[in-house]
């Protein structure tokens, strides 16, 4: 793009690619999107494999068409592990009760205390 199409699309757009404003703008851009390809490069190098053992697994252990009867108990293979979250992640009804908590504590006048 950057070769053939990103100069005719600047010739019919008027702009210059000579233009210091434009070469900065288009400089960004391009920079954002390398980094937004080798993200997607990485993710594609850590999800692979697990997603390669998954089909290898679906593969091996086809499911029985329309039985009622799961596919692990037709042929006693175990099924891959169900994803949870994290035990100690707390969920977003942890954080309003947090959040309610907080606010109760500064809306409560604070007690008299006593002289003695």
């Amino acid at each position: 793009m950057q070769s053939c199409d990103l100069p005719r699309a600047l010739a019919l757009a008027g702009a210059d690619e000579a233009d210091p404003v434009i070469a900065a703008r288009l400089s960004v851009v391009f920079s954002a999107e390398e980094e937004r390809v080798a993200n997607a490069a990485v993710l594609a190098e850590l999800i692979g494999p697990i997603l390669a053992e998954r089909l290898q697994f679906l593969a091996s252990n086809p499911a029985p068409a329309r039985s009622g009867v799961p596919a692990e108990a037709v042929n006693g293979a175990e099924p891959p592990p169900p994803h949870r979250p994290h035990p100690a992640a707390p969920g977003i009804a942890d954080f309003i009760e947090e959040m309610l908590v907080q606010e109760r504590a500064t809306s409560r006048p604070a007690p008299a205390r006593r002289a003695s």
